[in-house]
Protein backbone atom coordinates (compact mmCIF):
# COMPACT_ATOMS: atom_id res chain seq x y z
CA UNK A 1 0.00 0.00 0.00
CA UNK A 2 3.01 2.36 0.78
CA UNK A 3 4.61 1.71 -2.09
CA UNK A 4 1.42 2.62 -4.02
CA UNK A 5 0.64 5.56 -2.86
CA UNK A 6 4.22 6.59 -3.13
CA UNK A 7 4.21 5.63 -6.92
CA UNK A 8 0.75 6.98 -7.58
CA UNK A 9 1.19 10.38 -6.10
CA UNK A 10 5.32 10.35 -7.55
CA UNK A 11 3.71 10.21 -11.39
CA UNK A 12 0.74 12.59 -10.65
CA UNK A 13 3.00 15.14 -9.35
CA UNK A 14 5.95 14.42 -12.46
CA UNK A 15 3.10 14.89 -15.22
CA UNK A 16 1.43 17.61 -13.67
CA UNK A 17 4.24 20.10 -13.44
CA UNK A 18 5.50 18.70 -16.54
CA UNK A 19 2.20 20.27 -18.05
CA UNK A 20 2.88 23.17 -16.31
CA UNK A 21 6.30 23.42 -17.73
CA UNK A 22 4.82 23.59 -21.06
CA UNK A 23 2.88 26.77 -20.44
CA UNK A 24 4.10 28.94 -17.99
CA UNK A 25 6.87 29.70 -19.32
CA UNK A 26 6.31 29.69 -22.92
CA UNK A 27 2.87 32.02 -22.46
CA UNK A 28 4.54 35.36 -22.46
CA UNK A 29 6.75 33.62 -26.02
CA UNK A 30 3.39 32.41 -27.71
CA UNK A 31 2.17 35.87 -26.73
CA UNK A 32 4.88 37.78 -28.24
CA UNK A 33 5.09 35.61 -31.21
CA UNK A 34 1.54 37.00 -32.23
CA UNK A 35 3.60 40.75 -32.06
CA UNK A 36 1.28 41.82 -29.10
CA UNK A 37 3.01 44.53 -26.98
CA UNK A 38 4.54 44.28 -23.60
CA UNK A 39 2.49 46.49 -21.98
CA UNK A 40 -0.73 44.74 -23.79
CA UNK A 41 1.28 41.45 -22.40
CA UNK A 42 1.39 43.44 -18.92
CA UNK A 43 -2.42 43.70 -18.92
CA UNK A 44 -3.33 39.84 -20.18
CA UNK A 45 -0.83 38.95 -17.36
CA UNK A 46 -2.45 41.15 -14.83
CA UNK A 47 -6.02 40.14 -15.60
CA UNK A 48 -4.57 36.16 -15.16
CA UNK A 49 -3.46 37.13 -11.84
CA UNK A 50 -6.34 38.68 -10.17
CA UNK A 51 -8.29 35.98 -11.43
CA UNK A 52 -5.91 33.24 -9.38
CA UNK A 53 -7.35 35.85 -6.46
CA UNK A 54 -10.91 34.70 -7.22
CA UNK A 55 -10.26 31.28 -8.78
CA UNK A 56 -8.51 29.64 -5.58
CA UNK A 57 -11.07 30.20 -2.55
CA UNK A 58 -14.15 28.90 -5.10
CA UNK A 59 -12.74 25.97 -6.48
CA UNK A 60 -11.57 25.19 -2.56
CA UNK A 61 -15.30 25.89 -1.23
CA UNK A 62 -15.88 23.69 -4.43
CA UNK A 63 -14.03 20.80 -3.01
CA UNK A 64 -15.15 20.73 0.58
CA UNK A 65 -18.48 21.30 -0.70
CA UNK A 66 -18.81 17.99 -2.73
CA UNK A 67 -16.24 16.53 -0.14
CA UNK A 68 -14.10 15.71 -3.30
CA UNK A 69 -10.29 16.85 -4.47
CA UNK A 70 -10.05 14.61 -6.85
CA UNK A 71 -13.17 15.48 -8.61
CA UNK A 72 -12.40 18.88 -8.70
CA UNK A 73 -9.05 18.32 -9.72
CA UNK A 74 -10.07 16.10 -12.81
CA UNK A 75 -12.67 18.42 -13.99
CA UNK A 76 -10.81 21.61 -13.64
CA UNK A 77 -7.45 19.81 -15.37
CA UNK A 78 -9.59 18.11 -18.22
CA UNK A 79 -11.36 21.69 -18.81
CA UNK A 80 -7.91 23.27 -19.05
CA UNK A 81 -6.67 21.34 -21.21
CA UNK A 82 -8.98 21.18 -23.70
CA UNK A 83 -9.26 25.19 -24.01
CA UNK A 84 -5.65 25.10 -24.27
CA UNK A 85 -5.40 22.99 -27.21
CA UNK A 86 -7.36 26.13 -28.64
CA UNK A 87 -5.27 28.16 -28.05
CA UNK A 88 -3.26 27.85 -31.37
CA UNK A 89 -6.16 28.83 -33.30
CA UNK A 90 -6.29 32.17 -32.17
CA UNK A 91 -4.18 35.41 -33.64
CA UNK A 92 -5.94 38.20 -31.60
CA UNK A 93 -4.89 39.81 -28.12
CA UNK A 94 -8.79 40.68 -26.61
CA UNK A 95 -9.42 36.61 -27.38
CA UNK A 96 -6.46 35.26 -26.36
CA UNK A 97 -6.29 36.82 -23.10
CA UNK A 98 -10.35 36.24 -22.71
CA UNK A 99 -9.26 32.55 -23.24
CA UNK A 100 -6.10 32.94 -21.27
CA UNK A 101 -8.26 34.52 -18.44
CA UNK A 102 -11.00 31.23 -18.67
CA UNK A 103 -7.51 28.87 -18.37
CA UNK A 104 -6.72 30.39 -15.21
CA UNK A 105 -9.74 30.21 -13.50
CA UNK A 106 -9.94 26.40 -14.06
CA UNK A 107 -6.05 25.93 -14.15
CA UNK A 108 -4.44 27.86 -11.08
CA UNK A 109 -6.13 26.37 -8.33
CA UNK A 110 -4.66 23.04 -9.12
CA UNK A 111 -1.46 23.33 -7.68
CA UNK A 112 -2.95 24.20 -4.29
CA UNK A 113 -5.70 21.14 -4.72
CA UNK A 114 -2.83 18.71 -5.70
CA UNK A 115 -0.60 19.75 -2.17
CA UNK A 116 -3.63 19.37 0.01
CA UNK A 117 -4.69 15.99 -1.83
CA UNK A 118 -1.26 14.70 -1.57
CA UNK A 119 -0.75 16.02 2.73
CA UNK A 120 -4.08 14.45 3.50
CA UNK A 121 -3.18 10.98 1.55
CA UNK A 122 0.21 10.41 3.05
CA UNK A 123 -0.85 11.87 6.82
CA UNK A 124 -1.16 8.37 7.59
CA UNK A 125 1.50 7.00 6.18
CA UNK A 126 5.12 7.06 8.06
CA UNK A 127 8.35 7.39 6.07
CA UNK A 128 6.29 9.13 2.98
CA UNK A 129 7.30 13.23 3.31
CA UNK A 130 6.23 15.57 1.19
CA UNK A 131 8.79 16.68 -0.44
CA UNK A 132 10.60 13.40 -1.40
CA UNK A 133 7.39 13.34 -3.30
CA UNK A 134 7.07 16.80 -4.31
CA UNK A 135 10.88 16.79 -5.83
CA UNK A 136 8.99 14.49 -8.68
CA UNK A 137 7.39 17.33 -9.65
CA UNK A 138 10.59 19.58 -9.86
CA UNK A 139 12.30 16.41 -11.94
CA UNK A 140 8.70 16.66 -14.51
CA UNK A 141 9.22 20.21 -14.79
CA UNK A 142 12.81 20.67 -15.02
CA UNK A 143 12.91 17.56 -17.81
CA UNK A 144 9.66 18.51 -19.82
CA UNK A 145 10.83 22.74 -19.94
CA UNK A 146 13.84 21.39 -21.69
CA UNK A 147 12.13 19.43 -24.28
CA UNK A 148 9.89 22.01 -25.15
CA UNK A 149 12.52 24.56 -25.60
CA UNK A 150 13.83 22.43 -28.26
CA UNK A 151 10.50 21.36 -29.55
CA UNK A 152 9.51 25.57 -30.05
CA UNK A 153 13.23 26.14 -31.43
CA UNK A 154 12.50 23.31 -34.05
CA UNK A 155 8.53 23.72 -34.98
CA UNK A 156 7.49 26.74 -33.23
CA UNK A 157 5.24 27.96 -30.14
CA UNK A 158 2.27 26.41 -31.17
CA UNK A 159 3.61 22.84 -30.32
CA UNK A 160 3.72 23.51 -26.53
CA UNK A 161 0.21 23.08 -25.78
CA UNK A 162 0.15 19.93 -27.57
CA UNK A 163 2.93 19.01 -24.97
CA UNK A 164 0.44 20.17 -22.16
CA UNK A 165 -2.29 18.21 -23.58
CA UNK A 166 -0.43 14.90 -23.61
CA UNK A 167 0.83 15.56 -20.23
CA UNK A 168 -2.52 16.74 -18.93
CA UNK A 169 -3.79 13.24 -20.43
CA UNK A 170 -1.34 11.37 -18.19
CA UNK A 171 -1.60 13.09 -15.15
CA UNK A 172 -5.78 12.53 -15.64
CA UNK A 173 -5.66 9.20 -15.99
CA UNK A 174 -3.30 8.35 -12.96
CA UNK A 175 -5.46 10.63 -11.25
CA UNK A 176 -8.13 8.36 -11.90
CA UNK A 177 -6.54 5.66 -10.21
CA UNK A 178 -5.84 7.33 -7.63
CA UNK A 179 -7.46 7.22 -3.86
CA UNK A 180 -9.62 10.16 -2.83
CA UNK A 181 -9.13 11.87 0.30
CA UNK A 182 -12.17 13.84 1.69
CA UNK A 183 -11.65 16.74 2.94
CA UNK A 184 -12.47 17.99 6.55
CA UNK A 185 -15.82 19.92 7.15
CA UNK A 186 -14.84 23.90 6.79
CA UNK A 187 -15.14 25.74 10.01
CA UNK A 188 -18.63 28.16 10.17
CA UNK A 189 -17.99 31.48 9.03
CA UNK A 190 -19.42 32.91 12.22
CA UNK A 191 -16.68 31.49 14.19
CA UNK A 192 -14.17 32.33 12.65
CA UNK A 193 -12.68 36.30 13.40
CA UNK A 194 -10.88 36.95 10.89
CA UNK A 195 -10.43 40.50 11.88
CA UNK A 196 -7.97 38.79 14.08
CA UNK A 197 -5.36 38.49 11.29
CA UNK A 198 -6.14 42.41 10.06
CA UNK A 199 -5.39 43.55 13.59
CA UNK A 200 -1.90 41.61 14.08
CA UNK A 201 0.58 44.07 12.75
CA UNK A 202 3.07 41.63 12.33
CA UNK A 203 1.17 39.42 10.00
CA UNK A 204 -0.15 42.33 7.93
CA UNK A 205 3.26 43.95 7.25
CA UNK A 206 5.14 40.36 6.43
CA UNK A 207 1.93 39.82 4.11
CA UNK A 208 2.43 43.54 2.66
CA UNK A 209 6.43 43.28 1.95
CA UNK A 210 5.69 39.99 0.69
CA UNK A 211 3.70 41.26 -1.97
CA UNK A 212 6.07 43.98 -2.86
CA UNK A 213 9.09 41.57 -2.85
CA UNK A 214 7.34 39.52 -5.58
CA UNK A 215 6.60 42.42 -7.71
CA UNK A 216 10.30 42.38 -9.12
CA UNK A 217 10.56 38.79 -9.16
CA UNK A 218 6.83 37.99 -10.90
CA UNK A 219 7.69 40.56 -13.25
CA UNK A 220 11.18 39.63 -14.24
CA UNK A 221 10.04 36.16 -14.91
CA UNK A 222 7.32 36.92 -17.01
CA UNK A 223 9.60 39.20 -19.57
CA UNK A 224 12.61 36.98 -19.07
CA UNK A 225 11.90 36.22 -22.87
CA UNK A 226 12.46 39.44 -23.30
CA UNK A 227 16.37 39.64 -21.79
CA UNK A 228 16.93 35.98 -22.92
CA UNK A 229 16.46 37.12 -26.45
CA UNK A 230 18.34 40.82 -25.76
CA UNK A 231 21.22 38.75 -25.15
CA UNK A 232 21.10 36.55 -28.08
CA UNK A 233 19.61 33.39 -26.39
CA UNK A 234 17.38 30.93 -28.38
CA UNK A 235 14.03 29.18 -27.51
CA UNK A 236 16.12 25.60 -26.35
CA UNK A 237 18.39 28.27 -24.11
CA UNK A 238 15.74 29.82 -22.67
CA UNK A 239 13.58 26.16 -21.88
CA UNK A 240 17.29 25.21 -20.27
CA UNK A 241 16.89 28.46 -17.63
CA UNK A 242 13.57 27.39 -16.45
CA UNK A 243 15.26 23.58 -16.17
CA UNK A 244 18.33 24.89 -14.09
CA UNK A 245 15.22 26.98 -11.78
CA UNK A 246 13.25 23.45 -11.49
CA UNK A 247 16.43 21.43 -10.27
CA UNK A 248 17.27 24.79 -8.24
CA UNK A 249 14.69 23.22 -5.72
CA UNK A 250 15.36 19.59 -5.28
CA UNK A 251 17.75 20.52 -2.62
CA UNK A 252 15.71 22.88 -0.67
CA UNK A 253 12.29 20.64 -0.93
CA UNK A 254 14.45 17.30 -0.46
CA UNK A 255 15.75 19.00 3.23
CA UNK A 256 13.61 22.00 4.23
CA UNK A 257 11.77 19.60 6.75
CA UNK A 258 15.37 18.60 8.71
CA UNK A 259 16.38 22.13 7.83
CA UNK A 260 13.83 24.19 9.98
CA UNK A 261 13.85 22.08 13.05
CA UNK A 262 17.56 23.67 13.15
CA UNK A 263 17.56 27.09 11.85
CA UNK A 264 14.51 29.42 12.70
CA UNK A 265 12.05 30.41 9.77
CA UNK A 266 12.58 34.51 10.05
CA UNK A 267 16.40 32.87 9.52
CA UNK A 268 15.42 31.41 6.75
CA UNK A 269 13.23 33.81 5.03
CA UNK A 270 15.94 36.67 5.73
CA UNK A 271 18.51 34.40 3.79
CA UNK A 272 16.25 33.85 0.94
CA UNK A 273 15.99 38.14 0.53
CA UNK A 274 20.00 37.87 -0.10
CA UNK A 275 19.27 35.70 -3.14
CA UNK A 276 16.23 37.62 -4.22
CA UNK A 277 18.28 40.76 -4.68
CA UNK A 278 21.16 39.12 -6.04
CA UNK A 279 18.52 37.34 -8.72
CA UNK A 280 17.84 41.11 -9.58
CA UNK A 281 21.63 41.85 -10.27
CA UNK A 282 22.62 38.99 -11.97
CA UNK A 283 19.32 39.61 -14.49
CA UNK A 284 20.40 43.44 -15.04
CA UNK A 285 24.01 42.49 -15.27
CA UNK A 286 23.58 39.37 -17.78
CA UNK A 287 25.10 40.24 -21.21
CA UNK A 288 25.23 36.41 -22.66
CA UNK A 289 22.47 33.36 -22.34
CA UNK A 290 24.47 31.90 -19.93
CA UNK A 291 24.45 34.47 -17.46
CA UNK A 292 20.62 34.20 -17.40
CA UNK A 293 20.96 30.78 -17.04
CA UNK A 294 23.08 30.69 -13.94
CA UNK A 295 21.22 33.72 -12.73
CA UNK A 296 18.24 31.08 -12.49
CA UNK A 297 20.40 29.23 -10.08
CA UNK A 298 19.61 31.31 -7.49
CA UNK A 299 15.62 30.40 -7.31
CA UNK A 300 15.85 27.59 -5.03
CA UNK A 301 17.63 29.12 -2.52
CA UNK A 302 15.22 33.02 -2.99
CA UNK A 303 11.92 31.71 -4.43
CA UNK A 304 11.53 27.99 -2.92
CA UNK A 305 13.45 28.87 0.54
CA UNK A 306 11.31 31.61 1.02
CA UNK A 307 8.09 29.96 0.69
CA UNK A 308 9.63 27.44 3.01
CA UNK A 309 10.22 29.76 5.37
CA UNK A 310 7.45 31.70 5.09
CA UNK A 311 5.03 28.84 5.48
CA UNK A 312 6.43 28.10 9.21
CA UNK A 313 6.28 32.04 10.02
CA UNK A 314 2.98 32.25 9.14
CA UNK A 315 2.36 29.69 11.28
CA UNK A 316 3.45 30.32 14.22
CA UNK A 317 1.71 34.25 14.09
CA UNK A 318 -1.62 32.95 12.92
CA UNK A 319 -4.64 32.05 15.43
CA UNK A 320 -5.17 28.70 15.84
CA UNK A 321 -8.34 28.54 14.41
CA UNK A 322 -6.61 30.69 11.60
CA UNK A 323 -4.05 29.18 10.64
CA UNK A 324 -5.48 27.76 7.21
CA UNK A 325 -6.77 30.52 6.34
CA UNK A 326 -3.96 33.04 7.32
CA UNK A 327 -1.86 31.31 4.74
CA UNK A 328 -4.16 30.73 1.71
CA UNK A 329 -4.97 34.77 1.74
CA UNK A 330 -0.95 35.53 2.19
CA UNK A 331 -0.09 33.00 -0.76
CA UNK A 332 -3.09 34.91 -2.66
CA UNK A 333 -1.87 38.51 -1.69
CA UNK A 334 1.81 37.15 -2.76
CA UNK A 335 1.26 35.60 -6.63
CA UNK A 336 -2.59 37.46 -7.14
CA UNK A 337 -1.64 40.91 -6.51
CA UNK A 338 2.20 41.50 -7.08
CA UNK A 339 1.22 39.41 -10.22
CA UNK A 340 -1.16 41.97 -11.19
CA UNK A 341 0.90 44.96 -10.31
CA UNK A 342 4.55 43.79 -11.58
CA UNK A 343 3.04 42.07 -14.86
CA UNK A 344 1.34 45.52 -16.28
CA UNK A 345 3.89 47.84 -14.97
CA UNK A 346 6.50 45.83 -16.02
CA UNK A 347 5.15 45.72 -19.60
CA UNK A 348 4.59 49.20 -19.49
CA UNK A 349 8.04 50.38 -18.51
CA UNK A 350 9.87 48.19 -21.45
CA UNK A 351 7.37 49.80 -23.72
CA UNK A 352 7.84 53.38 -22.53
CA UNK A 353 11.25 53.10 -21.66
CA UNK A 354 13.69 49.69 -22.50
CA UNK A 355 14.43 46.36 -20.79
CA UNK A 356 17.16 47.87 -18.61
CA UNK A 357 15.25 50.94 -17.46
CA UNK A 358 12.47 48.12 -16.05
CA UNK A 359 15.48 45.45 -14.45
CA UNK A 360 17.42 48.67 -13.00
CA UNK A 361 14.18 49.60 -11.17
CA UNK A 362 13.11 45.89 -10.45
CA UNK A 363 16.48 45.38 -8.49
CA UNK A 364 16.10 48.64 -6.60
CA UNK A 365 12.45 47.59 -5.55
CA UNK A 366 14.18 44.08 -4.55
CA UNK A 367 16.78 45.38 -2.85
CA UNK A 368 14.66 47.88 -0.76
CA UNK A 369 11.88 45.66 -0.03
CA UNK A 370 14.28 43.50 1.33
CA UNK A 371 15.86 46.00 3.53
CA UNK A 372 12.26 46.84 4.98
CA UNK A 373 11.90 43.06 5.41
CA UNK A 374 14.57 42.56 7.10
CA UNK A 375 13.94 45.43 9.77
CA UNK A 376 10.35 44.03 10.28
CA UNK A 377 11.29 40.42 11.08
CA UNK A 378 13.78 42.14 13.81
CA UNK A 379 11.08 44.30 15.11
CA UNK A 380 8.49 41.24 15.37
CA UNK A 381 11.22 38.20 16.54
CA UNK A 382 10.09 39.28 20.19
CA UNK A 383 6.19 38.67 19.79
CA UNK A 384 6.22 35.74 17.79
CA UNK A 385 5.26 32.29 19.08
CA UNK A 386 8.38 29.73 20.09
CA UNK A 387 6.60 26.79 19.94
CA UNK A 388 4.17 24.82 17.79
CA UNK A 389 5.83 24.27 14.93
CA UNK A 390 4.05 22.08 12.12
Amino acid sequence: KKSSIRLGFSSLEFFFWAACSAYYPFFVVFLQDREISNTTIGLIMSVNSAIVVLAQPFWGFISDWIRSVKKVFIFSLSTAALLLLSMPLLETAIIIGILAATITFFESPLMSLLDSWLVRGIQQEENISYGVIRFWGSVGFAITVLIAGQVVNMFGINYVFIIYGISALAAIVICSRQKDEQPAHTAALKNMKISLLFKNPAYVSFVLLSTILFIPHRASIIFLPNLMAQVGGSSQQYGFAFTVAALSEVPVFMFSGRVIHKVKPRAMILISLFFFTIRQVLFLTAATPMQVILAQLMHGMSFALFLTGAVYYIYQMAPANLKATAQTLATSMMFGMSGIIGSYLGGWLIDQYDLRSFLRISTGLAATASLFFFVQIFLARKKLQRHDLP
